[in-house]
């Protein structure tokens, strides 16, 4: 009887297997679901600046971001970008400091993507290599525009919708000489790189000043010798097809 057992039970093992081979129609597809760190393992890895494979040396660069006071102006964002790649941004600390471990030998445009329209900064005066390790940006207040009337020196972001690329603004200075510019951020990164601003003041139907930078796409500078009592016309156009602002500074001469 025990003979006869073990005669069955190797009989249906070899059954069994017969049947287990990869070209067998009797073998019901898996139903079971990947796991995550299957799928995890399939998706390349984004590379960050400690986690670069490159031969170039390193060195930690530091941005320190001021407010117009002089104090430090803690919890903004800080990002630096090489060319058209960005790394993701970092804090700055009580002190007002951010720092990253950046790669030499490479130039890099330093942005503030969190920066509320309180304040504005130039963003063609951030640039850092292996030879400004340490940089300092002390932010400009702000006035805003109301009425699309300029009545003093100080700086202004001009708005743009995505239909308008356009401005106008009544411009009433006190009588003396000014200097007026962009301070456009024409890094290659930035997303407002080549709108190339211009800017025309007019009294009546006489222009008296117009520039857009040679059509070089990034800033605009004119003079104006103001009189008093005297309102000009302003009128600021960019190539955009998205609405932005446009950081516009009017200087009185000293």
């Amino acid at each position: 009887m025990k003979k006869q057992i073990v005669f069955l039970f190797f009989s249906a093992l070899t059954l069994l297997a017969s049947c287990g081979g990869n070209n067998s129609s009797s073998v019901k597809p898996s139903t079971e679901k990947p796991s995550l760190s299957s799928k995890a393992s399939s998706t390349p890895k984004a590379s960050t600046p400690e986690e670069s494979t490159s031969s170039l040396p390193s060195s930690t660069y530091t941005t320190k971001v001021l407010k117009p006071d002089g104090t430090p102006f803690a919890g903004t964002q800080v990002q630096w970008c090489s060319g058209t790649f960005c790394m993701t941004p970092v804090m700055t600390d009580s002190e007002g400091v951010a720092s990253r471990v950046l790669e030499d030998g490479k130039e890099y445009f330093v942005h503030l993507p969190s920066l509320s329209e309180e304040y504005t900064y130039d963003g063609n005066t951030t640039k850092q290599d292996e030879t400004k390790k340490d940089l300092t940006i002390t932010l400009f207040p702000v006035t805003s525009i109301s009425d699309n009337t300029i009545t003093a020196a100080g700086y202004y972001l001009t708005s743009f919708s995505k239909k308008v690329s356009s401005v106008t603004y009544s411009l009433t200075l006190p009588a003396g000489s000014y200097t007026l510019y962009s301070f456009n951020d024409y890094g290659e990164a930035s997303i407002t790189n080549d709108v190339d601003p211009k800017i025309t003041i007019k009294n009546g139907e006489e222009t008296l000043a117009s520039d857009n930078d040679s059509g070089t796409g990034k800033n605009f500078s004119v003079s104006l010798t103001a009189a008093a009592s005297t309102t000009y016309s302003l009128t600021i156009e960019c190539e955009t097809t998205m609405a932005m602002k446009l950081p516009l500074a009017i200087k009185a001469a000293a």
